[in-house]
């Protein structure tokens, strides 16, 4: 039975859910990283000027094939989020909705029985220990209809009051699982969440029955009828799952290695602990769900995330029915030092990840509005973008990238398996057919992550050795490599030297003062175009720097640091140059810390070195 929440004072109440609030807000208040988010964004805005499409959209070659995206919903919010506020928007969107999905699983936990404070606790501790899945996809969407049913069937009593109504409980039901089936490739799972949450929460045979109809039966009758892609829409998730499609299908059934995934170790050891504590209890289906749901995640451990959601209310439950703290509520100051605690553990386990950044922005080495400009300069007709694997689906929350269309990578769910083998993988592999790649797909640009990938970098030296291609803009996250024939139709100028491989440039040519002017008139010449100019600001301040300029060089850093948003580890090594030309030794260990703190020791080192720290 659920405690009487109203003898407890609402601060004992409050306090436990405030802190899990800003341990939440710790978590999910970072910077835009997820590769995805910009083939939602496309699809998205495409759905919304258009409507449903019959066609593929995005990928010119493929536009005779059938339309079978299981994202529909998911993408339109996300494109929405992003018409609204940009990057701001979807971080704004992803505290929404896991944060939501974590506040309405610990109110489920609440609600069944467990103290405020314990249901709190639990959450924020499956919220700790699997925050490398809160990503800025449709998961979102999905995880927050799994915390409401968590919610909606977690007190008898009113459980039976809405099944004991079949004519409004099963189009509800169905309703909302269709909407499920629309928004993310992870409904099938949310299927069987929410069969264990209903069961568990009626012994009513007609009840359950119920749920059954409305909540299996409707969206397989519904979705066919609705989707254009007819039943393949409904059917496409459930046939990865297993065997050989799950490794090239739908990301959520993938199979995956634990090793990449230790975070979710702790939640599955919750999820198994509850489920033999309901067989325990003879509460056999119950128990078997759970169990079912627990072991998928061994096989997919992406559905670690509705583990989570699902283990709060269960875990809560129990350990509440096994408490030794002889009363329900505990004093007033314990939980104020719960609430207190939790954000700081969210921050601390936040700051555990290296490649975090706080913030309502989009990470510096995701940022692809420079090229999406340079790109913006060419006609649709002129050919689509080729780009490494999940780079294009970045690339297309430009506008102009998704006007233009891409070479888009292994997102099967939507495209075919022939194609990704047959012509996507064959374009980027390494000893590929350039010719014959570029004559299939028509690309017109080369578009490589060179710090996301840094083993492309290959891929673009053989453009530019085999086909005759020219590199026509770099920034901090990729280089744009374009055809010569649209270099000369656009006036791209191709770059005489990349500051990617200044090293090797000087290596070459002692000509300091000669590569720092053409250096300076190709950044100048992006800047005009509206490209972000902070790596050229870079390597231009190490040629000032070797010349012996130092005002030239700081001025240099100071236009790197206002373009690029950030200081990286190339940064603070110009600066730690200058520096050392200078005699400063304060500033040298200043700079050589830094470089230590993001990774390069080694380089450290030889600063302290040279500076005689």
């Amino acid at each position: 039975m659920a405690p009487n929440e109203s003898r407890h004072p609402p601060a004992r109440t409050a306090l436990p859910f405030a802190g899990l609030a800003l341990c939440l807000l710790a978590l999910m208040l970072v910077d835009v990283r997820d590769l995805d988010h910009g083939f939602h964004v496309a699809q998205g805005n495409h759905i919304l000027r258009h409507g449903l499409p019959e066609r593929q959209i995005l990928v010119p070659l493929l536009a005779h094939e059938a339309w079978t995206s299981v994202y529909a919903l998911g993408s339109v919010a996300i494109a929405l989020a992003w018409k609204a506020g940009g990057p701001a928007g979807l971080v704004l969107l992803k505290l929404l909705g896991y944060g939501g999905a974590f506040m309405l699983a610990a109110a489920a936990a609440a609600k069944r029985g467990a103290p405020a404070w314990l249901a709190c606790l639990l959450a924020a501790a499956c919220a700790c220990t699997m925050q490398l899945r809160f990503v800025e996809r449709p998961t979102l969407f999905s995880a927050l209809f799994l915390g409401a049913v968590a919610l909606a069937f977690a007190n008898r009593e009113t459980t039976d009051r809405f099944l004991a109504k079949p004519a409004i409980a099963i189009p509800c039901l169905g309703l909302a699982s269709t909407l499920w089936a629309f928004t993310h490739a992870g409904w099938n799972i949310g299927l069987l969440a929410t069969l264990l949450l209903a069961f568990a929460a009626t012994r009513n045979v007609r009840a359950r029955v119920c749920v059954v109809a409305g909540a299996v039966a409707v969206p397989l009758v519904l979705v066919p009828l609705v989707h254009p892609a007819g039943v393949r829409a409904l059917l496409g998730p459930i046939s990865f799952v297993g065997g050989e499609g799950a490794k090239f299908g739908v990301a959520e059934h993938q199979l995956s290695s634990w090793r990449a995934m230790p975070f979710a170790i702790p939640v599955w050891i919750a999820g198994v602990a509850a489920a033999v504590a309901l067989l325990r209890r003879r509460r056999l289906f119950e128990s078997a769900l759970l169990a079912i749901v627990a072991a998928g995640t061994v096989v997919f451990p992406r559905f670690v995330l509705p583990l989570a959601i699902l283990a709060i209310p269960f875990a809560g439950e129990l350990l509440s029915r096994r408490s030794r703290f002889g009363s329900r509520t505990p004093p007033l100051r314990t939980v104020a030092l719960v609430s207190v605690l939790l954000p700081l553990a969210g921050i601390a386990t936040t700051s555990l990840v290296p490649w975090r950044t706080w913030g309502l922005g989009i990470d510096p080495a995701l940022d692809t509005r420079g090229v999406a400009k340079i790109v913006g300069f060419a006609d649709p007709r002129d050919g689509p973008v080729l780009a490494s694997f999940g780079w294009s689906s970045l690339l297309l929350s430009n506008e102009s990238v998704a006007r233009q269309g891409v070479v888009m990578d292994g997102r099967l769910e939507e495209y075919s398996r022939q194609y990704y083998e047959d012509t996507y993988l064959p374009a980027l592999a390494p000893d590929g057919d350039w010719p014959a790649a570029v004559a299939r797909t028509g690309a017109a640009f080369y578009c490589e992550a060179w710090q996301r990938s840094p083993a492309d970098l290959d891929i673009g030296s053989e453009f530019v050795r085999r086909l005759g291609w020219r590199l026509v803009a770099w920034d901090d996250s990729s280089r744009l490599f374009a055809r010569p024939d649209i270099v000369e139709a656009y006036r791209l100028d191709a770059l005489a030297y990349d500051p990617q491989d200044l090293d090797r440039v000087l290596a070459g040519d002692p000509d300091l003062a000669g590569i720092a002017s053409e250096l300076r008139r190709q950044t100048d010449q992006l800047e005009e175009r509206g490209y972000p100019s902070a790596r050229g600001r870079i390597a231009l301040a190490r040629i000032d720097a070797a010349l012996g300029d130092i005002g030239s060089a700081e001025d240099s850093l100071a236009a790197a640091e206002r373009s690029g948003g950030r200081r990286f580890a190339s940064w603070w090594a110009v600066m730690a140059a200058c520096a050392i030309e200078r005699g400063d030794r304060e500033l040298a260990r200043l700079c050589a810390k830094r470089i230590r703190n993001l990774g390069n020791g080694e380089l450290a080192t030889r600063i302290e070195a040279a500076a005689g720290i």
